[in-house]
């Protein structure tokens, strides 16, 4: 590796997304069977604020279990993978290049419970990195009491599935997900 290229590749330029350039738009809690919960986030992206094109969006975090069940697991657990590492979970295109979707598991019967605690990040064509943190600046935390607020907010959970156009704004709610309220 050349001197000059270590020293591109170290100032890779990280900002703060001050101005909605990225935001929790949605989010709505699944249950399944055998008290199977995630929370689904769609994260919104607004490109004209954006110094480039989005290469990449979703939540840098750290998993951790507040049971025994992935220690006990010794890594079989499909669940369990990721828990205890700070790991990049990359959220899906979803209908369209500014919208995405991310699934974070939190509960089950005989399942850990995760607790999920990170930022939002949107990384361009450019290597920016804009960051969405919380309102006094720290981590998001995403773990079953929130998934329980995300169900009470937006008038219960959804059981298997549900209707993104019935699901109510972020911002329309007042959940921490969206602290600058972004539309």
């Amino acid at each position: 590796m050349t001197i000059l290229f270590a020293f591109a590749a170290a100032a890779a330029l990280h900002l703060p997304a001050n101005n909605c350039e990225l935001f929790v738009d949605k989010a709505v809690t699944i249950y399944q069977s055998h008290g199977y919960t995630e929370v689904d986030l769609f994260l919104k992206v607004l490109p004209e604020r954006l110094d480039g094109a989005v290469k990449q969006a979703g939540f840098r975090q750290l998993a951790t279990d507040a049971t025994t069940v992935c220690a006990d697991a010794n890594g079989q657990s499909p669940v369990c993978g990721g828990v205890d590492q700070w790991v990049d979970t990359a959220f899906t295109p979803f209908f369209s290049n500014d919208y995405f979707r991310g699934k974070l598991f939190v509960s089950g019967d005989y399942m850990p419970i995760i607790t999920h605690t990170g930022a939002f990040y949107v990384i361009t064509d450019k290597g920016t990195t804009y960051w969405a943190h919380a309102a006094d600046g720290r981590d998001f935390v995403i773990d079953y009491a929130a998934s329980y607020k995300v169900a009470q907010a937006l008038g219960g959970g959804s059981y298997g599935s549900f209707d993104l156009s019935r699901v109510v704004k972020t911002a329309d709610t007042g959940l921490p997900l969206n602290p600058s309220g972004c539309r």
